[in-house]
């Protein structure tokens, strides 16, 4: 079941790729990369700037993560092992619902 599955997405992927263009050169101004409409400078771009639209709109919840960030790995852990024990108790749960 799994070997047919993994081959008709590699047909369903194949077929896809053939309608594309071959077209595309390497060189030019297809060959540079996207920068939001402008040209790409030469220095290097922070992340900070290149996603500031990203960063501004999920402010209150970067500044809600930032207060409960404690940076003791410790923590992570246990946050990390209590939301598997919630998930598995969710399935074993649902399972029985």
């Amino acid at each position: 079941m799994l070997v047919a599955g993994c081959a008709i997405t590699i047909v369903i992927v194949y077929i896809i790729r053939s309608k594309g263009s071959n077209k595309h050169k390497n060189s030019g101004e297809q060959a540079m990369s996207f920068f939001s409409g402008n040209r790409h400078p030469d220095e290097g771009i922070e992340s900070e700037n290149l996603y500031w639209g990203f960063f501004k709109s999920l402010e209150g919840y970067y500044e809600f993560m930032k207060k409960m960030h404690s940076g003791i790995v410790n923590d992570y852990v246990f946050w990390l092992v209590l939301l598997a024990v919630v998930m598995l108790a969710a399935m074993a749960l649902g399972g029985i619902l």
